[in-house]
């Protein structure tokens, strides 16, 4: 069947003629093929201006949570390898007690949602990534002092998931790129990358100094090397939804690696709030994927200006990725900044693009 992607085309075009975004680009699936891909704008304004394409590579920021993060401990959940009932300081001792595995990737971990750990150090930046830095941050950072007791209280935190990563590492011996490169086959992770020189620019860092080009925006996953659970994939529209369509496969009983049972358990166990295992799902009203998005769908949103939603019955996958942080994030490079006028104007955008996918799909 062919269908008609002008309305679609012409939304992304009118995001990048109002400014809202710099550069852009689509890449939807549909029955285990990309139907359509599309890039327009600029990768880069300054210092150094290129042109953004369908093939361009962006950092995708949080949707690092999803990619990799959920990706593994479904894995190892599906083989026996991690019990997601297992609480975090039986691996962690330094790490408060009563957190599970599951009360992390659900978002209920008692965590607060951040903290600016880049700036609560006198470690310069020029030593980022170091692996005793690396042992030093985490150890920080899941020793953080809870603000809700575990299990009881929603709250999307990046803490609970850098968690996630102390326990993966110390459970595996290994650094989370590592493992990821290790465990997951390669057509859940074939062209993404930890960082890529030739990747759309993001801020002009007020903390490095510099324009950020093919390095993490998030500044905690900086200090850990652009290594993270959090942050630090990147990767074109078209490897994210490629990655995307391997639990998917599994979902529908076609795959070699998982069970059906394991993805639907990530996919359908939530925890108090709007998260499942990972995964967001649509909210009831107001979600970004439109409020006509099927309601057992599941997605992510990341800070650079990305997202990724997936109809799982409905076999569609919808990846989207900008620089809406280029050249310079409104209210600051920190998550929580006051909302300015081109922020509103994408929160706005979300929801219609992938209204008008749906309409075009039928």
């Amino acid at each position: 069947m062919t269908f008609n992607f002008a309305p679609v085309q012409s939304l992304l075009e009118e995001l990048i003629h109002s400014k809202t975004v710099p550069g852009c680009a689509l890449s939807i699936r549909k029955n285990g093929a990309e139907i359509f891909k599309f890039g327009l704008g600029m990768a880069e304004l300054t210092p150094s201006p290129r042109t953004a394409t369908s093939d361009t590579i962006w950092d995708l920021a949080s949707l690092t949570k999803v990619l990799c993060t959920a990706h593994l401990y479904l894995l190892w959940a599906n083989n026996g390898q991690v019990d997601l009932h297992t609480e975090i300081h039986t691996v962690l001792p330094y790490a408060p007690r009563g957190i599970t595995l599951q009360h992390c990737l659900s978002h209920c971990s008692g965590y607060p949602n951040w903290r600016p750990f880049y700036s609560l150090t006198t470690i310069q930046p020029t030593k980022w990534g170091d692996d005793s830095v690396r042992t030093q941050m985490l150890k920080k950072m899941v020793s953080t002092n809870l603000s809700n007791i575990p299990g009881q209280i929603h709250c999307y935190s990046d803490i609970g998931f850098l968690a996630l990563c102390a326990f993966a590492e110390a459970k595996f011996g290994k650094q989370i790129h590592l493992l990821w490169n290790e465990y997951l086959p390669e057509s859940a992770r074939k062209d993404l990358y930890w960082g890529h020189p030739d990747a759309a620019a993001t801020e002009q860092c007020p903390i490095r100094r510099r324009m950020i080009r093919g390095e993490v925006h998030d500044l905690n996953a900086a200090i850990l090397g652009g290594k993270s659970t959090h942050a630090g994939l990147f990767g074109s529209v078209s490897a994210l939804t490629e990655a995307a369509e391997w639990p998917l496969l599994a979902y529908h009983g076609k795959s070699t690696d998982l069970e059906a049972d394991s993805v639907r358990y990530f996919w359908t166990t939530k925890g108090p709030g709007s998260h499942v295992l990972g995964w967001d799902t649509p909210s009831d009203t107001g979600s970004t994927a439109s409020d006509h998005w099927p309601k057992n769908g599941i997605g992510h949103l990341g800070f650079t200006g990305t997202s990724l939603w997936i109809a799982p019955d409905e076999q569609l996958i919808v990846g989207f990725a900008s620089n809406r942080v280029h050249p310079k994030v409104e209210g600051g490079a920190v998550p929580f900044a006051k909302t300015g006028e081109k922020t509103a104007a994408f929160r706005a955008f979300r929801p219609k693009l992938h209204q008008t996918i749906l309409e075009v799909l039928g």
